[in-house]
């Protein structure tokens, strides 16, 4: 499982950071096998207490993100429990893809290939955004391609997006 410590910390903005640190502790509660079915809750004083900022930064980023869809909050008990909802987490996982910063070795590169049809004109347009964005290179037509080491956060964006069926990633290395 990718974890967020690849990640270039300081390009990011503080929404950012606490969408990322979230996203962290599901990656860390995923790989201890602590499943928590759909809800995969955290506290939210978890996330507040894994970065060095100001409360009232906080509570503005985490305002922004609940604006945005990214976080829902619900309360039981006397406890405040976040959820990370499958928008919050679609970001989070572009965030990351964007910011990662370890490469592939031996020249290897990640190849996403993909062919939406023109029935999905608006999911494809979509998807070209958003490779551009995460600093994916255009080849030609429906190809792309990044140094970075990405592979497994991809397959996981692909998924979400559930355009698996028209997207394939690849890895490959450049020949002469």
């Amino acid at each position: 499982m990718p974890t967020v410590k690849k990640i270039a910390w300081k390009t990011l903005t503080i929404t950012g950071k606490i969408l990322m640190a979230v996203f962290g502790v599901l990656e860390e509660m995923e790989s201890a096998r602590h499943h928590f079915g759909n809800e995969r809750a955290f506290e939210n004083e978890g996330v507040r207490g894994y970065l060095a900022e100001s409360r009232r930064t906080h509570r503005y980023a985490f305002a922004r993100l609940r604006k945005r869809g990214y976080i829902a909050d619900r309360k039981i008990g006397a406890r405040v429990v976040t959820k990370l909802t499958t928008d919050g987490t679609i970001a989070a996982l572009e965030l990351a893809v964007a910011h990662t910063v370890k490469k592939l070795p031996n020249g290897q590169r990640c190849l996403i290939a993909y062919d939406i049809p023109v029935a999905a004109h608006k999911t494809r347009m979509v998807f070209r955004y958003a490779l551009r964005k995460m600093g994916f290179t255009y080849l030609q037509h429906s190809l792309w391609r990044t140094d970075r080491d990405v592979i497994h956060l991809m397959e996981r964006y692909v998924t979400l997006l559930d355009i698996k069926r028209w997207v394939k990633v690849f890895v490959c290395s450049e020949t002469a």
